[in-house]
């Protein structure tokens, strides 16, 4: 689930002492990325928790030279195990995730200070940015920051979120957006192949539907990997169970509409496509990115005039979104 609650209206700071943190961090033959990873944020936190799952290069070395507690942990095959392996670790007020291949960007330690000194908030939605291949990348929005609460830990063996239990235990109201953002290198092309990953979480991603076969996030994710696999139409089928099966109110609801109708359009799916929108455009009116992809659609046929409009309007919206200074 995602949260446009924004930190100025939960704002009530007082002069209170400053909340510690704790960086808690899952690694496997990370070494060359981790130590930029923890130096950009060791003059954030007070404590720096790196769980090795079974490296063979110089991980755990590295992060003892860069100051971290560097704790081992026998690989299940579930990473929310690891990541509240790590939090069952920690001694600080908060805790902050990242992974080896991430840093966060410069922030004021003020404003870091003012976010956990706000009382309202048990967690906070940071920007994360994917960089994928040279001039691309892509945007998401996740809970990285939050309090060191027992009920608080991550669900599911992979792209684990540890939002739900705080959901769960506190309400929609207690999370809130910070001005943070990640920097993540680990879907460039080069280091999925170098550490395997699309075999390893296919795995993973269908040991988890033999238990749940109808779970919709589940099998969000295995399309996903069907489609960096170059396997659209697998990755289509299990985008359209996914979709089945979704009562409403997913977070992540746009993203599975977004990838069908890549998925339809890569394949050259166009009357399908047309339709699928068409529906979608029902439940979100004027989506700029639905516009666009069936504007790109229209003009590889016969409906340039349409495709034209459907960019217009696309390009409306996107500009009608944008902050004004």
């Amino acid at each position: 689930m995602k949260s446009d609650i924004d930190v100025e209206q939960h704002a009530n700071v007082n002069d209170a002492k400053i909340p510690s943190v704790s960086l808690c961090l899952i690694a496997k033959d990370e070494e060359e990325s981790l130590p930029d990873c923890l130096a950009s944020v060791r003059h954030l936190v007070a404590e720096m928790i790196v769980v090795d799952t079974g490296s063979q290069d110089g991980t755990a070395q590295a992060a003892f030279k860069s100051g971290a507690r560097v704790l081992p942990f026998a690989w299940s095959g579930d990473f929310s195990s690891a990541r509240n392996f790590a939090l069952s670790q920690v001694n600080s007020d908060w805790i902050l995730i990242l992974d080896a291949d991430e840093r966060l960007e410069p922030v004021d330690p003020e404003t870091f200070s003012r976010l956990l000194a706000n009382d309202k908030v048990e967690g906070y939605y940071l920007e994360i940015k994917n960089h994928l291949a040279p001039g691309q990348s892509s945007w998401d929005k996740v809970v990285r920051l939050f309090r060191n609460k027992p009920c608080y830990r991550f669900r599911g063996a992979i792209h684990e979120q540890v939002a739900a239990s705080i959901l769960e235990y506190s309400g929609s109201e207690s999370l809130a957006s910070a001005p943070l953002v990640i920097q993540h290198a680990g879907y460039t092309k080069e280091k999925i192949e170098s550490q395997h990953k699309p075999e390893r979480n296919m795995a993973i991603l269908k040991q988890e539907l033999e238990h749940n076969p109808d779970d919709p996030f589940l099998l969000y994710c295995l399309g996903l990997e069907y489609y960096q696999q170059n396997q659209v139409q697998q990755g289509i089928a299990c985008l359209e169970q996914a979709l089945v099966n979704m009562p409403g109110g997913e977070g992540y609801l746009e993203d599975v509409i977004l990838y069908l109708a890549l998925g339809y359009l890569s394949l050259g799916k166009k009357e399908k496509l047309e339709d699928f929108i068409a529906k979608c455009l029902l439940m979100f009116p004027e989506h700029p990115d639905l516009l666009c992809i069936r504007g790109f659609c229209r003009s590889q046929g016969d409906k340039r005039q349409e495709a034209f409009s459907d960019w217009q309007i696309s390009l409306t919206q996107r500009l009608s979104r944008m902050p004004l200074d």
